[in-house]
């Protein structure tokens, strides 16, 4: 039995073939109820191994041989199955006896896949829209991206939208409704072929957290610079985040951070100190509410913060401590506060004292009414 009239897509690919056979043995003893079935590619050679199959004794009873993942030892191609050549040989397993089998129907049902979306990837998270890409695989009728918080794609939080044709290879969820705020999802991406729909591996990803409530400067400084914020409420989870992160760069697109701080936890926690920056320079600052479980944060920015310059001076005060040269470090004129001071017509520095065990402590020491101090190397 051939020409079955199949029409697989040329980008089919396919994953099993079952046979229906209707009809009924007279005789169940022995053999006699049992007949052989294999599949042809040219009408006449068989190119599988025999299946089995066996009637029982009653008109009208469709027994099935192979299932939805099942090849028959062979491989099929959709040229193969669109074959008018391509059939099933049926015949009696009992030649020894000349009990007639009754054939009424034989059916062919061919299970295929078709191609699903290549290489998908979620391409942009926003507080209630995610966007995704892949590559195409000749889907004329377009793709579909689904969204949901379940990972069975049930229920009322699924949202998607389609494609209008096979050209288009990102898209965005949602149209409407919008997603929740700082909430995972199970992303998937489908090619549309007819009925069905072949959907690539799933992703997950989260929508972003809302940006941090009144930031402010707090302190600056010549190397550092403190910022705190109101903290984002703990619930709902669409109000609240899973951390912050604070970023300080002399360019204004950040396009590679100075400095960069991060917490994770407790929304609370909203006093971060970038650190490691240079003195009298323009910094630009940018907070970010990390979202959940994917910590992707959502940033926004006050503008520039100028940092202090260095407290104290080259007053032209050196001394040689056996190696080098060594030039102490002076407070600048009119910011005097040390009791130890030099007059450089027509100023008066403050020569700088620190701990002797200050890093930066000279070998020179002084006895002040606070102990024994060293004089600051400059700078």
């Amino acid at each position: 039995m051939t020409a079955f009239g199949f029409s697989l897509p040329g980008n089919a690919t396919v994953s099993g073939i079952e046979v229906l056979v209707t009809g009924y043995a007279a005789s169940t003893v022995g053999n006699r109820a049992k007949y052989f079935v294999t599949l042809t590619k040219d009408g006449s050679t068989a190119v599988t191994a025999d299946y089995t199959g066996t009637f029982v004794a009653s008109p009208g009873s469709t027994i099935s041989t192979g299932t939805a993942t099942d090849l028959w030892g062979a491989s099929w191609s959709y040229s193969d199955i669109n074959s008018p050549n391509f059939g099933v040989i049926v015949r009696d397993a009992d030649a020894a006896t000349t009990q007639a089998l009754d054939f009424d129907w034989v059916g062919v049902m061919v299970y295929y896949t078709l191609p699903s979306p290549a290489s998908p990837g979620v391409s942009s998270v926003y507080l209630s829209s995610v966007s995704v890409s892949w590559t195409q695989v000749g889907s004329l009728a377009g793709y579909i991206v689904e969204a949901s918080t379940s990972q069975q794609f049930t229920g009322p939080t699924l949202t998607s939208s389609t494609t209008p044709n096979g050209t288009n290879n990102d898209l965005t969820v949602p149209d409407l409704p919008q997603l929740s705020s700082n909430t995972v999802y199970n992303i998937r991406v489908g090619s549309l072929w007819g009925n069905s729909t072949s959907y690539a591996a799933t992703l997950t990803t989260a929508t972003l957290a809302n940006i941090v409530e009144n930031p402010a400067v707090y302190g600056v400084f010549m190397s550092s610079i403190t910022v705190n914020w109101l903290p984002r409420p703990e619930a709902p989870l669409e109000d609240s985040c899973s951390g912050y992160i604070l970023q300080a760069d002399d360019d204004i697109n950040f396009g590679s951070p100075v400095s960069s701080v991060t917490t994770q936890g407790p929304t609370a926690v909203t006093t971060l100190t970038v650190t490691g920056l240079g003195g009298n320079t323009q910094y630009y600052l940018r907070y970010g509410a990390l979202n959940t479980t994917h910590f992707v944060p959502n940033y926004y920015s006050t503008g520039a913060v100028v940092t202090t310059q260095l407290g104290f001076v080259d007053c032209g005060l050196n001394y040689y401590d056996g190696a080098t040269v060594v030039t102490f470090a002076c407070e600048a004129p009119g910011s005097v506060t040390s009791r130890l001071q030099i007059y450089k017509a027509p100023d008066v520095y403050g020569i700088v004292l620190v701990d002797v065990a200050d890093p930066n402590a000279s070998k020179m020491n002084v006895w002040t009414p606070d102990g024994l101090k060293a004089i600051r190397k400059y700078p």
